[in-house]
């Protein structure tokens, strides 16, 4: 089978230290409804969840909609799955949900989804099924698939091996699905606040969760107002404080975005630790629920209040900025690449991300017109379809 390595370009130059929010898709007038169209013609209600996959697009948990929604690059908003609410698996065209939340795609497009108020992890394939791999009634119940029981399942993230983690809100604890839908708990046990090793940590209220490249979980700890870090051997700890977050996401410059529905902003946690509010003054958000980052660095949020996606574009010179998606094979006829630009680069960073997001080279204080590098090492953190 041939293996496909798509890597990502990102070229920084003169970065500067201001942000704007703008609309991207759904009511600039903060009007709950249900309509697929391009971007702010579309309608939402109350967006919960983001996630993306690897070709742009970004997916919608359309939570009071009880569907899945998906926003192609160009703005399209289209319907993926789910009709009215309720609890049924089939085809994409009769599926229901009940105020699905979290939401996560795989590296070839299967959709998997905290289907909240049913309490079960939904997936939807490649295919247009959708089926319940995890989940029956309300409860506390590690085992086999669909004989395990969540309590509000809210946020979802895929990692090593097929394997889904699962903020489990109303049980304060992070459940594991393993490949063969086997239930676990990786972390937490009961309501509180402690770090230390698998169940002995305690969680009150987890709401947001991101997995790096290194496999290592980050939860935003809503109402203990932490960030926690577990490690791929489930200990827990405490990297911020002072954070009510509902979602997160680690940029590719290292910090940390959190989108804080309790107050109504955005938080940065830079790479010392810092928290800093990042976006949200006059009115700019009602209750982000969720945030992601696109390829070229700017942010999605999931603005559960306003009932839309809005973006906030990081702060680069755009006419200084700018990345590019291409492809490597295995055994090329050279193993350099070359880039060429019209005008000299002074001072420019490049850094080339695995489409997971982790960094496979890094180059600093570039100038000239030219740049050569070699590929043939470029194996780490790949995404291989």
């Amino acid at each position: 089978m041939k293996k496909l390595f798509i890597l990502t370009i990102l070229l920084f130059i003169n970065k500067l230290e201001a942000q704007t929010v703008s609309f991207y898709a759904g009511s600039t007038g903060a009007v709950s409804g249900y309509l697929d169209a391009n971007g702010t013609a579309a309608r939402f209600a109350s967006p919960f969840g983001l996630a993306k996959d690897v070709t742009g697009n970004i997916y919608v948990a359309d939570a009071s909609n009880h569907k899945i929604r998906k926003i192609d690059p160009n703005g399209n908003v289209t319907t993926v799955a789910g009709t009215t609410g309720g609890y049924l698996d089939g085809n994409i065209s009769v599926a229901k949900f009940n105020t699905p939340s979290g939401i996560a795609v795989d590296a070839i497009g299967n959709i998997y989804v905290a289907d909240t108020n049913n309490h079960k992890i939904r997936k939807i394939d490649i295919n247009g099924n959708v089926t319940t791999i995890a989940g029956s009634t309300e409860g506390f119940l590690n085992g086999d698939g669909t004989l395990a029981r969540f309590n509000t399942p809210f946020r979802i993230a895929i990692g090593a091996l097929n394997s889904i983690f699962v903020l489990d809100r109303g049980n304060s604890m992070i459940r594991k699905i393993d490949s063969n839908n086997n239930v676990t708990t990786f972390a937490g046990s009961f309501y509180g606040y402690l770090d230390g090793a698998g169940s002995t940590a305690r969680f009150a209220d987890p709401c947001g969760i991101f997995i790096d490249s290194n496999l290592e979980l980050y939860i935003a700890d809503r109402a203990n107002q932490k960030i926690r870090k577990i490690t791929v051997d489930g200990t827990v700890s405490t990297i911020a404080n002072n954070v009510s977050g509902y979602g997160l996401t680690k940029s590719i410059d290292g910090n940390f975005y959190i989108a804080d529905g309790t107050n109504n902003c955005v938080r940065k946690i830079n790479t010392a630790g810092v928290v800093s509010l990042y976006a949200g003054t006059e009115g700019n958000f009602l209750s982000p629920f969720d945030i992601v980052e696109r390829p070229n660095g700017n942010l999605l949020i999931a603005d559960a209040g306003a009932h839309n996606i809005k973006m906030i574009i990081q702060p680069l010179n755009t006419n200084n900025f700018f990345t590019v998606n291409f492809k490597l094979y295995p055994n090329p006829t050279t193993a350099q690449i070359n880039l060429s630009f019209i005008s000299n680069l002074e001072n420019a960073h490049l850094k080339i991300v695995s489409i997971s997001g982790q960094t496979v080279l890094e180059k600093q204080n570039l100038s000239g017109n030219n740049l050569n590098f070699d590929v043939s090492n470029l194996t780490k953190g790949m995404y291989v379809v």
